[in-house]
């Protein structure tokens, strides 16, 4: 809700920041609770209890991702994903604070647990070992770091905190046009870019299908909840080329189909 403030203030002012104002507070209270903000304001010149801090909503926490069973495991025999990468059905549609806490405890201690009691080793994926032997050929750091840093400037105007149609099909072109640079590369360091613009496709025909707000998902041209969608979140499963995209229980599952 906050967030979806600032944003909102932020574009009815041109752009111009919203601050966050603590002067009212004992300074010396202040320092003693937020020493890591104060340091790192105090190197660009700022005192978090004399100034007006600008602020800007910013990504904080993944709540998708693997889709992982009750210990962890996922649909590819020996890979376990826990904690921020997976996705166990725990936090529902807006994670609690410090709750991604306590699932990294409990999930990390269940899947210890599976491999002391199982051997997941696995052949090494042949596709995996012959990306990583082709090398680089040529393509600069310099260059990935410009279509990353294009990436998180398509997500963060389209498919931030409000989100609507007409600026998610524009985010989709773009990450189009973007996949169309990305497949010159050859470089053993552009595998982190491709699976970025990947998982950014995929979270953007993700907020285009759910047309519905719920939790950290809102939409301003569909701001009202879909009870057809209780419960449910989206699937995608890549297969032979092609992405099959389906509504699962958003509960913790004991196997993964």
């Amino acid at each position: 809700i906050v967030a979806r403030a600032i944003q909102r203030q932020v574009a009815e002012d041109g752009g111009r920041p919203v601050f966050l104002d603590v002067r009212h507070l004992d300074p010396d209270m202040v320092r003693r609770r937020f020493p890591t903000i104060g340091g790192r304001l105090a190197t660009y010149g700022l005192s978090l209890t004399t100034d007006l801090i600008p602020v800007a909503p910013a990504a904080h926490y993944f709540m998708g991702g693997i889709v992982a069973d009750s210990q962890g495991r996922t649909s590819m025999d020996g890979l376990l994903a826990i904690g921020e990468v997976s996705c166990t059905g725990v936090h529902g549609a807006n994670r609690l604070a410090s709750n991604s806490l306590l699932e990294g405890l409990v999930f990390g201690l269940r899947a210890a647990d599976w491999i002391a009691a199982n051997d997941p080793r696995q052949p090494a994926i042949a596709p995996l070992s012959d990306s990583l032997e082709r090398g680089d050929t040529g393509t600069s750091l310099e260059a990935m770091r410009a279509i990353r840093a294009r990436i998180q400037r398509v997500l963060s105007v389209h498919v931030a905190v409000v989100r609507n149609e007409t600026g998610v099909r524009a985010a989709l072109a773009e990450l189009d046009a973007i996949g169309e640079q990305v497949k010159t590369m050859d470089a053993i360091a552009a595998i982190e870019v491709r699976n970025l613009l990947l998982l950014a496709h995929e979270v953007t025909r993700s907020a285009l299908a759910r047309e519905e707000s719920r939790g950290a998902h809102f939409r301003d041209d569909s701001p009202e909840r879909d009870p057809r969608l209780d419960h449910r979140h989206q699937v995608v499963h890549s297969l032979s080329g092609s992405v099959e995209r389906r509504y699962g229980a958003h509960s913790p599952q004991e196997s993964i189909p």
